[in-house]
């Protein structure tokens, strides 16, 4: 795109995902493919995040249980996911690591 503000403005985050990684995937980076490995385990961070960031959520003292609900050929469905505490930490530091790797990815790419 012409403008990064087009880019961040212009779709949703699995679309922005996977026009990275068809960039990635058509570009000639030498180590285009550990970029796509980290998008990718990015994409799953993303998709843990969506399910608690667009849930009801109910808790006990051993875990969270959340219920994502969805319009699926009309009808609502829910989807229930079950985190513990240690979970949700655990996705915490994941992105912290995927964020970690890809900046010193770019960083020993560009040097």
């Amino acid at each position: 795109m012409d403008s990064k503000i087009d880019f961040f403005a212009d779709s949703n985050t699995g679309q922005k995902i996977k026009n990275i990684k068809k960039e990635l995937k058509n570009s000639s980076l030498s180590n285009r493919y550990e970029f796509i490995k980290l998008i990718n385990n990015l994409d799953e961070l993303r998709e843990k995040r969506n399910i608690i960031v667009h849930s009801l959520v109910l808790s006990n003292s051993n875990d969270h249980l959340f219920h994502n609900y969805l319009r699926l050929k009309g009808e609502i469905v829910n989807k229930t996911t079950q985190f513990s505490t240690s979970d949700l930490e655990g996705i915490n530091i994941e992105v912290c690591n995927v964020h970690n790797a890809l900046f010193k990815l770019h960083y020993n790419n560009s040097n």
